[in-house]
């Protein structure tokens, strides 16, 4: 007989919450639920850190969760209680739209916690499910008010904040000062003060002094020991685990931080009081450095580049990803004095580009600039662009008129529930066949976005052309980039900054059609 496969779900929104079971507790607990049903673990799915409640937060493995119901991958979810799974009510109906969807294709799904199962497939099931989440999201919402009252509360009586990490210079609590770092703080931040310096050096001498980043990554036993401690009252923790060196932005951000001058500071912009005892930097100091380091001319905006930015269809030869305009790191300008600037394809944790050098900001801005001159002048390359835009139109419009009758559809059910017609479940089970189509057909007509074609753009010669690209801010030529290569790629490969080798490095690629 084959084990059912329930999925393990945990989630701790703050770290050393007391009142909060630990993500690892949670786990712990499911298993032995899981065994007492005598089912199977599928996955351990937890969003540590994340809040159900905030707006915008995506919890990766909550929508691993939801796929992994709908998909059959997994028979259930154990949770080690409703509001570790659900803080609104929109989450309830999402889970109970995946669980029937799933008792509908013959699969039995159902939804436990740590004392008890709900049933969504039955009436009163349902109920309990929704009644659970409706509490859950009126506690969310209480306790979020008495949060933000208590943070407000305590910025003005001078107790600092503490956030992912153990705030560099203090204790656990964010508000003790940690007296070992003082000293190597005060010298970070007069090294940062003299002329020239660079923060790489600044971090290279503070981990030859021994001063770490407190973003330190702990062991499993350590976690745990140490879950364990700060759940009860945030106090000092030390362990053995490696200590992680500062690194450039890191460092600045951590001396710019306003408790280093004992300010405490509630939202982006706003500072409420003063923390006790002697703050680790002269609150002069600190306003110089702040002062100091805004003053300075980083990488600037990106809208003034040409071919930057995930949208722009400029893109790397060899892996395809987009661009970012880098400083020059010598302080190279050009011969009316700007400061030399370089394309590369980005590369970071988000973006998987190669991080390689494509070229010079000028030289290659020059040569998509004659791409695009070349192409908004041409009329066989304008008749192109109006084929690509009928072409698309044709696609979207099956899909416009389908989106159109699921509308008309889904206010004729809406219609008759109003009327007392149907009841809520019978509408529930019309409605949410239709709402899966909607989207699915929306998904792809998002995909088909339309060519647009500047109007009577064949009429201008193309020298008139070209004086208005001269002319044109950054925005405007942007604009114009995507217009004469909507649905196409300019490949530049990486290589040297000359003007006609960047040239002999570009090639237009089609974007093949989604399926």
């Amino acid at each position: 007989m084959r084990h059912r496969v329930l999925d393990s779900y945990a989630r701790e929104s703050a770290a050393g919450d007391s009142r909060n079971t630990s993500i690892l507790g949670q786990h712990e607990t499911n298993a032995g639920r899981i065994e007492e049903l005598d089912g199977r673990l599928g996955e351990r799915l937890d969003d540590k850190g994340k809040s159900a409640w905030k707006p915008g937060v995506v919890r990766p493995d909550w929508e691993r969760l939801i796929t992994r119901l709908e998909s059959g991958e997994s028979d259930g979810a154990v949770i080690f209680d409703m509001e570790r799974l659900l803080r609104t009510v929109e989450d309830a109906f999402r889970l109970a739209s995946a669980v029937k969807a799933a008792w509908a294709d013959g699969r039995k799904v159902l939804v436990y916690d740590s004392d008890g199962e709900f049933d969504i497939t039955t009436p009163q099931g349902e109920k309990n499910f929704y009644d659970a989440a409706v509490a859950a999201q009126y506690y969310s919402h209480r306790l979020s008010t008495r949060v933000r009252r208590g943070n407000r509360r305590k910025a003005t009586r001078g107790e600092g904040r503490r956030g992912r990490y153990r705030p560099s210079g203090f204790e656990e609590d964010g508000a003790t000062p940690r007296e070992s770092e003082r000293p190597h703080i005060r010298r970070a931040a007069e090294r940062a003060l003299e002329p020239g310096a660079k923060w790489q050096d600044i971090c290279d001498k503070a981990t030859a002094e021994g001063f770490y980043s407190p973003a330190q990554i702990h062991t499993v036993e350590c976690a745990v020991r140490r879950a364990a401690i700060l759940g009860v009252k945030y106090r000092q923790y030390a362990c053995d685990c490696p200590q992680k060196p500062w690194e450039p932005m890191s460092l600045r951000s951590a001396l710019l931080a306003p408790r280093m001058a004992g300010y405490v500071k509630l939202g982006p912009d706003l500072i409420l009081g003063r923390m006790p005892g002697e703050p680790h930097l002269d609150p002069e100091v600190w306003q110089a450095l702040t002062a100091l380091v805004q003053s300075r001319r980083g990488r600037p905006a990106q809208d003034r580049f040409l071919c930057t930015g995930k949208e722009c269809p400029v893109r790397c030869g060899d892996c395809g990803g987009y661009f970012a305009g880098i400083v020059n790191s010598n302080g190279r300008v050009y011969p009316d004095g700007v400061a030399r600037y370089y394309y590369a394809c980005l590369k970071n944790a988000k973006v998987k580009g190669c991080g390689r050098t494509i070229g010079d900001w000028r030289a290659v801005d020059t040569a998509v600039s004659a791409l695009v001159i070349d192409r908004l002048s041409t009329p066989e390359q304008i008749a192109q662009i109006k084929r690509v835009r009928e072409e698309r139109r044709a696609q979207r419009q099956p899909h416009e008129h389908r989106i159109s009758k699921l509308e008309e559809l889904e206010g004729y059910w809406d219609k008759r529930l109003n009327e007392g017609k149907i009841s809520p479940d019978r509408h529930a089970a019309m409605v949410d066949d239709l709402h899966r189509k909607l989207a699915a057909e929306r998904s792809k007509l998002e995909a088909l976005e339309e060519v647009p074609v500047p109007p009577l753009l064949e009429a201008k010669s193309r020298e008139r052309i070209r004086q208005e690209w001269d002319g044109a801010l950054p925005a405007k030529r942007r604009e114009r980039l995507h217009q004469a290569y909507k649905g196409f790629h300019i490949a530049i490969a990486p290589g040297s900054s000359r003007e006609d080798d960047v040239r002999h490095r570009i090639s237009v690629r089609r974007i093949p059609d989604p399926a």
